[in-house]
């Protein structure tokens, strides 16, 4: 039996929030694909200059 020490629990934490993250960062990519908004958004992007943007 593997104990399990706090540095591996943490490692493992990690590994599940970003899997987490990736899963939500690829269904929300595939919601625009099928809505048509990703085109839409990267032919702004691809079309925009500097002068389109803003400073915050």
């Amino acid at each position: 039996m593997k104990i399990i020490t706090l540095t591996d629990l943490q490692k493992d934490l990690f590994k599940i929030i970003m899997a987490k993250k990736e899963y939500h960062h690829l269904k929300e990519l595939e919601y625009l694909e099928k809505t048509g908004t990703l085109n839409t958004i990267m032919k702004r992007i691809n079309n925009s200059t500097d002068d389109d943007f803003v400073e915050l």
